[in-house]
Order: structure tokens, then sequence, then C-alpha cells
């Protein structure tokens, strides 16, 4: 009965690799701080090369911590910690991969709603890396007679999501790079480029 206990266990824990195809990987960046497509790209080793993935979305993210250095909150476009999303295309399952200081914190697999391979990031998208997306927002918001600064208060520097945004008036999904940060006054301050064009297509508490 304890031997029977003990396979079915191992059973368990190794469902889902038999599910999605068994990897063996260093689950070690070359570094801890890291670019937005440094991240997806640290992410995407730990998927199973069977299966079509695409990115449901990319997000920069803070823990609760004070004191961080000027290098980990995002002033090049570099954070340390990322959320990375990966639909498994044309099932209910995602990939939820959190990256912690260069290393795999966590890779769970979730139900996702599918809403079509529309809704995914098609590898064509990807062409603006965070510190490229920072530089145009700080261009887009100095255009605008405003400062587009590092937030210190409500958010540790600025952030960056790379995400599908719904467009009602085309009926059609856009891909989006949202960036986070501050006005002059410290307030919450957002800007999103439209990957397609690199146009500036919302801005939030520029006056």
């Amino acid at each position: 009965m304890k031997k029977m206990k003990i396979k079915l266990l191992i059973i368990l824990l190794l469902f889902p690799s038999f599910l999605f195809g068994f990897r063996f990987i260093n689950n070690e960046s070359p570094q801890e701080i890291l670019t937005l497509f440094e991240a997806y790209e640290f992410a995407r080793t730990f998927l199973p090369h069977d299966y079509e993935f695409r990115i449901i979305d990319i997000t920069s993210q803070d823990l609760v911590i004070t004191n961080f250095p000027e290098d980990d909150i995002g002033i090049d476009g570099r954070k340390r910690y990322w959320v990375v999303l990966f639909s498994k295309v044309d099932t209910k399952y995602a990939a939820h991969i959190l990256i912690r200081n260069g290393l795999l914190y966590s890779l769970d697999w979730r139900r996702n709603n599918f809403n079509g391979i529309e809704s995914l990031f098609a590898p064509e998208d990807l062409i603006l890396d965070s510190p490229e997306a920072l530089q145009l927002a700080i261009k887009f918001a100095n255009e605008q007679g405003q400062e587009f600064l590092p937030a210190k208060e409500w958010a540790f520097g600025h952030h960056f999501v790379l995400q599908m945004n719904f467009c009602d008036q085309t009926g059609t999904y856009i891909p989006i790079f949202d960036v986070t940060g501050a006005d002059k006054f410290g307030n919450f301050s957002r800007l999103w480029i439209n990957l397609r064009t690199l146009d500036m297509l919302y801005i939030n508490n520029f006056q």
C-alpha cells in the first residue's frame, strides 16, 4: 500500500510534464535585472517545443520592498521582477511564469479563456523592448510639455506592460506597450504605444 501511494504521488507530480513535455533546463538567467525582451526570452526556455505558445501579456512587477537601488526601478527599462503569461494556442491552458532576480521563481499551468489567435501577440508584434519604449514614452510626454519620471510612492520607478487591447471602433486587437511613471508632481501617468504604428495611442494624466 505504501509503494502504491508513492507511485501515485510521483504520477501526480509529473502529470504536467507528461501533458506538456519534459524539459531539463537551467533556471538562471545570465543577469538579475532584465529588459522585457530578456524576460520573454528567458521565460520561453521553460516552454515545451512540441506546442505553439504565444504571449498573452508581460508585466513588470514590484515587491513590497523599500530602498530599491536605482538600477532596480526601471529608469533604463530594466526590472528585477517580471510576470510572463503564455497561451498554449487553440487550448484553454496558459503558462504563468514569475521571474525574480534573474531566476525562475514559479511556473504554473492554468486554465485560460482562449479568445482566438488574434487576441495573442504575433512574433512580428514584438518590435519594441522596454528601454526603447521608455525613451519613446519620455519623448511623447516632452512633446506635450510634460515630464515622465519614475514613480516614488505608489510604485517603484517605471513599469512596463505588453498587452493586447481590443479596439471597439475597429473590432480588432491592437498590440500595446503600456509604460507608467509619474508627472513632475508625483502623480500617476501612463502612456500607451501602438506597436504597429509606434504612435501614441493613449495618455493618462497629461493635461
